[in-house]
């Protein structure tokens, strides 16, 4: 894969460029028209903290306005974890959808997020879909995600306000 084909590629035996999940999604962030990121059968963990929104460490952000598409091989086969972040004073969701964006998921799971301590950012530990933003997922297995604490909601998705999506064949647990 390289930076701007839409295909994440890791395998380090493999010649070539190698581009991350994290680096694609911030290279789909800067176009215009709707981006689709194939991502292959394997483990993906999160392991840059922070917790500032937009900023390219801790969770995976969808910019505003921007359609993205990320399709695995299927759920329990391509996962993306959240895990490495979850116990430590930067823990993070997995997937952050800003105001006005739309995330479609596909074949894939999403796990070991948890949402940060902060003001108004503590719900959606998988996946927090603010206002006027939507999320489609088809085939996702959102497992063993966790919101802040007992008085925030959303451990494995928290729609805000205005948000909305549809969700088929997916399963929400843990």
């Amino acid at each position: 894969g390289n930076v701007g084909d839409a295909f994440v590629d890791v395998d380090t035996v493999v010649p070539g460029t190698q581009v991350p999940l994290r680096a694609a999604m911030i290279d789909a962030n800067g176009w215009a028209t709707p981006t689709f990121i194939y991502v292959p059968r394997g483990k993906y963990q999160l392991t840059l903290f922070g917790t500032e929104p937009g900023a390219a460490v801790g969770d995976l952000d969808v910019a505003a306005t921007r359609t993205m598409t990320i399709i695995g091989t299927g759920a329990g086969e391509t996962i993306i974890d959240a895990s490495p972040l979850r116990n430590t004073a930067f823990s993070d969701r997995v997937f952050d959808v800003a105001p006005g964006a739309t995330l479609t998921l596909g074949k894939l799971t999403i796990t070991g997020g948890r949402a940060p301590e902060a003001s108004n950012e503590y719900h959606g530990g998988g996946i927090y879909v603010r206002g006027g933003a939507g999320l489609f997922m088809n085939g996702v297995a959102v497992v063993e995600n966790q919101a802040w604490s007992a008085v925030s909601n959303g451990g494995g998705i928290y729609f805000a306000d205005g948000a909305g999506g549809i969700i088929l064949n997916s399963v929400i647990t843990g």
